[in-house]
């Protein structure tokens, strides 16, 4: 392997996700690359545009702050690690970068969204594994250990 892209919301289940990452970066000598996503105002429903620029500037001043925080904690285990912050839909981010730096996996959070409101709201990891061209291991929100 050589790149595992690490998309991260900064939620306990991303934070699963990212020890799941250093394990397999670990055991095969790759890097990781932390993605934040700073969704568009567009994807911003139910805000006013000047409201959903301010909250935009807020919200990419908090996604680069949890960004560089994964990479440190990723550098701490001695993984070298580059961190990307992007804007637009999560998903749609999440694969265009993994197929432009050429990622041999994607590791993420999932919620784990089923039944119904799967079908209605989606979810991000729904999204990039049915999109993605590269293999994608989810990790759960609830303990498996």
């Amino acid at each position: 392997m050589g790149k595992i892209l690490f998309p991260t919301d900064g939620s306990k289940t991303a934070e699963r996700a990212r020890k799941f990452a250093v394990n397999i970066a670990k055991a095969t000598n790759s890097e990781i690359i932390v993605l934040v996503v700073v969704p568009t105002p567009s994807t911003l429903s139910g805000f006013q545009p000047a409201v959903a620029g301010r909250f935009e500037d807020e919200l990419k001043e908090r996604m680069l702050e949890i960004a560089k925080v994964a990479r440190k904690k990723i550098l701490d285990e001695d993984i070298k690690a580059d961190f990307k912050v992007a804007v637009g839909a999560p998903s749609e981010e999440i694969v265009k970068l993994a197929d432009k730096e050429k990622a041999d996996a994607i590791v993420m959070g999932t919620h784990g969204v089923t039944g119904l409101a799967r079908v209605f709201i989606g979810s991000v990891a729904d999204r990039v594994v049915r999109k993605a061209h590269c293999p994608i291991i989810l990790v759960p929100e609830k303990d498996f250990s």
